[in-house]
């Protein structure tokens, strides 16, 4: 299966029009959220990546209200909110788990792995969608010092999934790393095409 992964487009058209012609090599586009600024211009938005045409996990960032998000993607025939929710794709496991990005422990997202656990257990292949990055990686570095979630760092050392995707840090898009066999990525707003 071959996955778009994207995050932060944060209303640039431009990016949106880029990842339509990366999204031809597809077969599922995930997205990490923060695809506003602050919910402007988002019903044009969402059009436009639902004119993609391909199914798209999406969560929210913290530039998106969730309730607000899962109200409008539930217009579209190709966007599926993903906050808080599973689905087995093929064999691979996604698990989405949007907002935040700021915190450093995230209680509510401990609790939905848990809640999930058997599932994580059992899959074979599993992917991370969150907008926080996990703490001390590539991914979370501003300036000296690492400011990711300790949470999805502790989640993923114990689940250990193929990917984790997450944003949030402009200042790292396209960077990766790997926790234990897991690799992490911050993909931005023009997207990276990954093989599972």
């Amino acid at each position: 299966m071959r996955i778009l992964c994207f995050v932060d487009v944060h209303g640039d058209f431009g990016a949106i029009r880029k990842l339509a012609k990366k999204a031809r090599k597809a077969d599922l586009l995930i997205c990490a959220g923060d695809i506003s600024r602050f919910e402007t211009d988002i019903d044009l938005i969402l059009q436009k990546l639902d004119e993609i045409g391909t199914k798209i996990l999406i969560i929210h960032g913290n530039h998106e209200g969730s309730d607000y998000l899962a109200e409008k993607c539930e217009k579209f025939d190709n966007l599926v909110f993903f906050h808080k929710k599973t689905e087995f794709i093929e064999d691979v496991l996604f698990i989405g788990h949007g907002g935040g990005g700021f915190e450093e422990k995230s209680p509510n997202m401990e609790k939905f792995f848990q809640k999930n656990e058997d599932m994580l257990r059992k899959a074979q292949k599993s992917v991370f969608i969150t907008h926080a990055p996990p703490f001390k990686t590539k991914l979370d570095v501003i300036g000296r010092n690492h400011n990711g979630n300790n949470t999805l760092r502790n989640l993923i050392i114990k689940y250990q999934p193929v990917y984790a995707i997450s944003g949030h840090f402009h200042e790292n898009w396209g960077k990766k790393d790997t926790i234990g066999m897991c690799k992490v990525l911050n993909p931005g707003p023009y997207g990276v095409l990954i093989d599972i």
